[in-house]
């Protein structure tokens, strides 16, 4: 039994070694500052599965504070990495590098 209980306890301590996945990351309510706009920039401009996963889950769970940068560029792109003409011109504007600076 103390065996088992050893076991258990070694699984459980290594458990908290791991990184989350980004995408638990965006689940937990603990902050992450490595989920950028940048990184959602990329994720958004790829069209990857977590970026849809991620506009989904976020659109449904607002208050989650890894959201921020989801809104962001939803806000800004649309969720899409150009922002539509306007006018008749039916060119795209490029979003601004934001998130670089010097």
């Amino acid at each position: 039994m103390k065996k088992i209980a050893v076991v258990g306890l070694g699984i459980v301590m290594l458990s908290g070694c791991f990184e989350p996945s980004p995408y638990q990351k965006i689940q937990s309510d603990t902050y992450y500052s490595d989920l950028t706009i940048e990184y959602w920039a990329n994720q958004s401009e790829m069209k990857t599965a977590l970026w849809k996963q991620a506009k989904a889950f976020c659109h449904e769970h607002r208050s989650k504070p890894n959201c921020g940068p989801i809104f962001e560029i939803g806000l800004f792109t649309n969720g899409s990495t150009k922002i539509p003409g306007y006018g008749t011109s039916g060119e795209s504007l490029q979003i601004p590098d934001i998130g670089k600076h010097g």
